[in-house]
């Protein structure tokens, strides 16, 4: 008797990589508004299936976006993000929160892969997440002339001094300008 042995044959890809996620919109730490939320995720071998995000209040940490209002967990909330696939894939949020000034709010984002087992859908998943603090900042800083004293008469200026404040981001260093423009014909500036 002869006996013909079947060969039967699997091909598949081990895919243990995690896939990585980037905010890439903001990119101030000090914002005004946040109308979206928007950036790349890529995967070294497989495809993405999602990207998530969430949004936490810092002044409450449990209190997270969820979309359309505030709420508390103890965990972290997420929620979905729009995509569009290629290499890498592009992903954004518009339904985003308004924000309060001189709070301070903390973006996550995490990307899960299309990767799954027979039994169960069992994705890698970015870890550690994206994450991008950013704080409210609606107020217009201040500056004010000290020296010379407004309205004065003098002949000769020594040195322009004065005072700035902005909250909360403050004043960088070398970011203060002045401009000196002649009342007497008036126009010209220096």
């Amino acid at each position: 008797t002869t006996f013909t042995v079947a060969v039967n044959s699997v091909t598949f890809i081990y895919d243990r990589s995690l896939p990585v996620s980037v905010i890439n919109i903001p990119a101030q730490e000090f914002i005004q508004s946040i109308p979206t939320v928007s950036g790349t995720a890529t995967d070294d071998i497989s495809s993405i299936y999602r990207v998530k995000l969430a949004i936490q209040d810092l002044a409450l940490p449990s209190t997270w976006w969820s979309g359309t209002t505030w709420l508390t967990s103890p965990t972290t909330y997420w929620i979905a993000t729009s995509t569009q696939p290629g290499i890498p894939t592009l992903w954004w949020y518009t339904s985003t929160p308004s924000l309060i000034h001189g709070k301070q709010y903390r973006l996550y984002a995490q990307t899960e892969d299309i990767t799954y087992d027979k039994d169960i859908f069992s994705p890698n998943l970015q870890e550690p997440q994206a994450i991008f603090t950013i704080t409210c900042d609606t107020v217009q800083p201040v500056a004010a002339v000290t020296y010379p004293i407004n309205d004065s008469i003098i002949n000769f200026i020594p040195t322009i001094t004065g005072t700035t404040s902005d909250s909360p981001a403050g004043i960088a260093q070398g970011q203060v300008y002045v401009a000196i423009r002649e009342e007497d014909p008036l126009g010209m500036w220096w």
